[in-house]
């Protein structure tokens, strides 16, 4: 069976190019190979006009010629090795210190992906070139490509400055405050419209479960589509679900993004119908993308994900360091500040079939999306649990629970904030601290309190 492929889906595959190890080197190798043909053509064509060219660009001999370029690729190769070693290496250590799931944070990067780029360049460029010269003793005419020599100079000139660059990002680059610096810039940027903002349009169900949805418009009997595959959801193509589920008046996508799917399991739900053939059902199963890893994209709770393992690595017994495990939950509270004035989209939306505003032929689809109240506990929860030893952990999460307060705009997104607050207190009943720390906590608690019911009371969602 062929499988069509939407913009949708070629999107998603060409934004995971992008972020790979592998496509800038490739780009510029395959770059370095062309400038080194047009180069020696450059070159080819001076010396059939008999153009002199300075010798301050290149004043040697042919065995000069060969012996320069001879050392730059010979060169290059051995600190490519050195370079890739030291990349490894980084990535072991910030799996090891951090959590696995930020080595794409730095495969990602572009400065190492440059680095390895111009390297792997370079020495592709020396070789083409290094093939094209000829001595005296040659039984064609000599030719020493001069230019072509000298911008093989300059490109190893720039390697040694992308050397120096190369080592100071690595070292910096495994510091606490860049590594969650880097997850929080990544949020923002790919936080976005929500899913499922980019599937239809609203139907002003903005939060009904998924029973309430079975009753009002699938009714019996409802025809599951199951996994065919497993791996993570990573999106939903609604443009190629519509092309191929059949006439209906409800569709329920039963994955979040970012769950992962097993094979055999359900993954959509149509109403009004008992079977579908085989091409049909493999395409519907094919509209949701599953993949071996989470995506940062659509998926906001990746990050937080990020965010709270490295303050539970920096918490863990091995690692013992609360410092970096408060940094970690002030970008957390960031990124959830971020999200409190953020609208979410509904979960019910609509897609037509056809181009007017007739209803008739429309299909509604349910979605599942994580609510705020799954970001906030998301991001504070584990924390919350895994702070119990550390008095000034617990008083900071505190502090900046009051903090996202003042982004809030609804009644409803304070409720999960204040929850926050009251799983504290009752933790504190289990927690060993001195009864100078508890106090210390609960001042904390009282002030995040006063904080979240001001902005009630300031008339920004109403009273309290």
């Amino acid at each position: 069976m062929k499988r069509r492929f939407s913009v949708k889906h070629l999107r998603t595959q060409w934004q995971s190019i992008q972020t790979s190890l592998w496509f800038v080197p490739t780009v510029l190798v395959i770059a370095a190979g062309i400038s080194a043909f047009i180069m020696v053509e450059v070159d080819h064509g001076i010396q059939d006009d008999e153009f002199s060219v300075p010798n301050w660009i290149f004043g040697g001999s042919a065995d000069g010629a060969r012996t320069l370029l001879s050392t730059i690729a010979g060169s290059l190769v051995t600190i490519v090795g050195v370079l890739f070693s030291i990349t490894i290496v980084v990535l072991q250590q910030a799996a090891s210190q951090f959590t696995p799931r930020v080595m794409g944070n730095f495969i990602r990067q572009t400065g190492t992906q440059l680095t390895l780029g111009i390297y792997l360049a370079t020495f592709l460029y020396a070789l083409l070139v290094l093939r094209t010269v000829r001595g005296e003793d040659a039984q064609a005419e000599e030719f020493i490509p001069r230019l072509a020599i000298a911008m093989a100079l300059i490109l190893a000139t720039a390697c040694l400055g992308f050397l120096v660059y190369f080592i100071h990002h690595m070292a910096t680059s495994l510091q606490a405050s860049s590594v969650l610096a880097s997850v929080n810039r990544e949020f923002r940027a790919d936080v976005g419209p929500l899913y499922p903002e980019q599937v239809g349009k609203s139907a002003s169900d903005h939060d009904r479960s998924l029973e309430s949805f079975r009753e009002e418009y699938m009714p019996v009997p409802t025809y599951r589509v199951i996994a065919e595959n497993s791996g993570y959801m990573l999106s939903v193509d609604d443009d190629m679900l519509m092309a191929w589920v059949p006439d209906t008046t409800g569709v329920a996508v039963l994955p979040q993004i970012g769950d992962f799917v097993v094979r055999g399991s359900p993954i959509i739900e149509i109403a009004g119908i008992r079977d579908l053939p085989d091409e049909k059902r493999h395409a519907i199963a094919g509209c949701v993308e599953l993949g071996s890893e989470r995506s940062r994209y659509q998926d906001p709770l990746f990050s937080i994900r990020q965010l709270v393992d490295i303050a539970l690595k920096a918490l863990s017994p091995g690692i013992n360091d609360p410092t970096t495990a408060n940094n970690a939950i002030s970008v957390l509270g960031d990124c959830i500040a971020m999200l409190s004035s953020k609208q979410f989209p509904d979960r019910v939306r609509r897609l037509a079939r056809e181009e007017d505003d007739d209803q008739r032929g429309d299909v509604h689809v349910w979605t599942n999306r994580p609510p705020y109240a799954e970001y906030v506990d998301s991001a504070f929860a584990e924390i919350r649990r895994a702070g119990l030893s550390h008095v000034a952990v617990t008083e900071h999460l505190v502090t900046i629970v009051g903090a996202v307060g003042d982004s809030i705009t609804t009644r409803e997104r304070a409720e999960p904030l204040h929850q926050v607050l009251t799983d504290v207190l009752h933790d504190l009943e289990s927690a060993n601290f001195d009864e100078r720390d508890e106090q210390r906590v609960r001042d904390a608690v009282d002030v995040a309190r006063r904080r979240l019911l001001s902005q009630g009371s300031s008339g920004q969602f109403g009273p309290a």
